[in-house]
């Protein structure tokens, strides 16, 4: 942590270490964000070159953070199929936002838990 606080942050970097993603859910984000239009899977696994099945992953692990809508479309013939779009940057900064503050809720009981376990153990060292 300590490095990656440290370390020259770029957007890119922050978004999936705040969500857990890896690159290729930070392409498929950034792909659904530059369409207008929503995207099938298999549009999608076209355009980063990689197996259905893979990008479907990361479109599962990007709708889990809320940051891919999913919608069915039914056809007019029958069946249907499922497309994505990514929610709207400022939906998804805000969404950073509140990840970045619960990190540093979460952050703050850590360091207070720490620094009443060390005066405890030193209380009892220095009776």
């Amino acid at each position: 942590m300590a490095s990656f606080i440290g370390a020259d942050i770029r957007q890119e970097q922050l978004f999936r270490h705040l969500f857990g993603l890896n690159d290729l859910d930070r392409k498929v984000y950034g792909l659904l964000n530059e369409h207008d239009a929503e995207m099938q899977l298999d549009d999608l696994a076209d355009e980063v070159d990689r197996d259905r099945s893979t990008v479907y992953r990361s479109v599962q692990r990007l709708l889990n953070e809320e940051l891919v809508e999913k919608k069915q479309f039914n056809y007019d013939t029958g069946g249907y199929c499922h497309v994505y779009r990514a929610v709207d940057p400022a939906e998804a900064a805000e969404k950073m936002q509140n990840k970045l503050n619960s990190m540093y809720v979460d952050l703050n009981f850590r360091i207070q838990d720490f620094r009443e376990k060390y005066r405890e153990s030193t209380e009892v060292t220095q009776a």
